[in-house]
């Protein structure tokens, strides 16, 4: 029984164990679930704010950026500043047409008055031509060959009228009433033709000055209308540039309502993700710590209760912000509205003086007008007393002799510069002359001191040539003389000899070298010697002596002109020079090309390049064959 009871006990409190266990596994899994939708919700939410928070940045840097730009109303002052100097323009236009038709109405005007002067003066010099005429024709002063009066008669043939009766054979009678009248009729059709020129010539005069009073309207016209168009289109870019200002500042509110909308939205999705986030957190500790849930709730609703604090806050400062911008808005429309009243006054007063500077003008016209009219009638009153008709003889004789005065200044000048041109001329001619005198002079002494020099050398020459024939004669019988002296060919030629030579034999030193007798072949200047080891030493020693003093003087000479300056070098070469001439029994025969060679070293580039091809190398072998002959 005791077992049963037992059994029936631990089956019974297994059962509700278990159940207990279910439900609570069944809450926590519903917890749980909770849980992770309310994870899911609260990450949805992260990503909407996010999403919130971008166009709120993107809002804002619409809002600063469109801010610091401005409304942008510089391009429309540079329209209504294009404008405004277009109607300045268009003033100063219209003031250079209305001076350019006034100076030709004036010119025109001038010449018609000018012309109905003179047609009135040939009226008045016809009637009086008249009244002559017929009193000649009455008193008999009249030809009845050719029927005209004395003063028509003197006046169009220039002679008196007795000659022209004579001349004519007519007699003086006095003339028929018939011809009195058809002379009086012919004198009154010229005068009625006169009188028809002068009309109309002042009716032209009335044209001319409708025609100028037309222009001057339409100009005005044509600037008024272009003053009201230039005008509208001004009111035009202003009621633009208002429209563009207003567009602005309902751009910015646009901007700040949104941005104030995208605010609100995320502080609602702020507080769902909170809200969110505190049931994911309740769904964990749904069955613990109470009092924890009861101090979180309250902290959640003391939190709840500040945000609801601040965002009435904010929603307090963004209606007093935009009561500040609803001020800035009314004085800013204040300003405008003052600036339309200045810039009216502005017109106003343009337009007073611009109907002042007409008053002006229309006045200053008017005194112009009065003063030509005075000016006119004291010109007509000159003109009937002959006054202006002598003033004007008198200024065309004063206008002739200033012009024959000009020409007589006019060709004495010229006459005075063709003087000058011919004198610098001469003076130029005369300096050419000198120059060609001068450069003659010296080109002959340059010729002169040649031919003197060239004297020199072929003396010199000829005396080196006879001392080395007479020296040849007497001591080598043998030698060849085919070829012409030195003095009978020029230096340049006896250079090629030499180079010629040289470069059939090149190595004379090997030849002496080689044969130790002297019997071979030396060639020195062009002519050949041979058997130089005959040559005795007393016949050179005699020789050397008989011409030691002239070839003394000579060598100094040579080493004088070819090392004008005194150097190291120039001392070793002279003395070596001078010691193959005395203390060297050289022979005579060498002396002319020792004389040439010294010569060509002072001449220019073209010899000095042959020497030292050609000689060069024979002077230095000379000087090695005079040792072994000394020997």
């Amino acid at each position: 029984m005791k077992i049963t009871i037992i059994v029936l006990f631990l089956f019974i409190f297994g059962f509700r164990a278990e159940a207990v266990w279910a439900q609570f596994y069944r809450t926590i899994n519903d917890a749980v679930l909770a849980a992770n939708s309310h994870r899911n919700k609260i990450q949805s939410l992260i990503g909407k704010i996010g999403d919130i928070r971008n166009q709120i940045n993107m809002a804002e840097k619409k809002f600063w950026h469109l801010k610091e730009r401005g409304p942008q109303l510089q391009r429309f002052n540079q329209e209504i500043g294009i404008k405004i100097n277009f109607l300045k323009d268009l003033q100063a236009n219209t003031q250079n047409d209305i001076s350019r038709h006034n100076e030709e109405y004036q010119r025109r005007s001038t010449e018609i008055r000018k012309k109905i002067k003179d047609i009135t003066l040939e009226i008045d010099r016809m009637m009086n031509e008249k009244e002559n005429a017929l009193q000649e024709l009455r008193m008999g002063y009249y030809c009845n060959q050719c029927n005209r009066p004395k003063s028509q008669i003197e006046r169009e043939t220039g002679k008196p009228f007795e000659q022209h009766l004579t001349e004519v054979k007519g007699k003086a009678i006095p003339a028929s009433q018939e011809k009195i009248d058809a002379k009086a009729s012919e004198y009154d059709q010229k005068i009625n033709q006169l009188i028809s020129q002068k009309k109309n010539l002042e009716k032209q005069l009335i044209d001319e000055e409708n025609n100028y009073n037309r222009k001057i309207q339409e100009v005005n016209k044509r600037r008024q209308d272009s003053t009201d168009r230039v005008r509208k289109e001004i009111d035009q870019i202003q009621k633009k540039k208002q429209e563009t200002a207003m567009q602005y500042d309902l751009d910015l509110d646009t901007l700040e309502n949104q941005i104030f909308r995208l605010k609100l939205r995320c502080s609602s999705a702020e507080n769902e993700k909170n809200a969110a986030e505190w049931q994911y957190q309740q769904a964990y500790r749904k069955a613990e710590h109470l009092r924890q849930v009861e101090k979180e709730e309250l902290i959640r609703r003391q939190k709840l209760e500040a945000e609801e604090k601040l965002r009435k806050d904010r929603e307090e400062e963004e209606l007093k912000r935009r009561e500040e911008e609803k001020i800035r808005k009314e004085q800013k429309e204040e300003e405008r509205e003052r600036l339309r009243e200045k810039m009216k006054r502005e017109e106003r007063e343009r337009e007073e003086k611009e109907s002042l500077r007409k008053n002006y003008e229309e006045r200053e016209r008017q005194d112009k007008e009065i003063q030509r009219k005075a000016l006119q009638e004291e010109q007509e009153r000159l003109e009937q007393e002959g006054f202006i008709e002598r003033e004007r003889i008198r200024r065309e004789q004063e206008e002739q002799n200033r012009q024959i005065e000009e020409m007589r200044k006019r060709a004495i000048e010229e006459e005075r510069k063709r003087i000058e041109e011919e004198k610098k001329l001469r003076e130029e001619r005369k300096k050419e002359m000198e120059e060609e005198q001068n450069m003659l002079q010296e080109k002959a002494e340059r010729e002169v001191e040649e031919k003197k020099k060239d004297l020199e050398r072929n003396e010199i020459y000829r005396d080196f040539e006879e001392e080395s024939k007479e020296f040849n004669q007497n001591y080598f019988p043998n030698i060849n003389n085919d070829k012409p002296s030195f003095t009978e060919r020029s230096p340049i030629d006896q250079l090629r000899d030499i180079a010629e030579d040289n470069n059939q034999e090149s190595d004379w030193s090997e030849e002496i070298q080689e044969d130790q007798n002297l019997s071979s072949l030396w060639k020195s200047g062009g002519n050949k010697i041979r058997n130089l080891v005959s040559i005795p030493k007393k016949a050179v020693r005699g020789f050397i002596e008989k011409i030691q003093k002239k070839t003394n003087q000579m060598s100094q000479e040579i080493l004088d002109k070819i090392f004008p300056k005194e150097t190291e070098e120039n001392e070793i070469f002279s003395d070596a020079i001078m010691a193959t001439t005395t203390d060297i029994a050289m022979p005579p025969i060498l002396a002319p090309v020792k004389t040439l060679v010294n010569f060509l070293f002072s001449r220019e580039t073209e010899y000095e390049k042959l020497m030292k091809k050609a000689l060069s190398p024979t002077v230095d072998l000379l000087i090695k064959e005079l040792d072994t002959v000394s020997k």
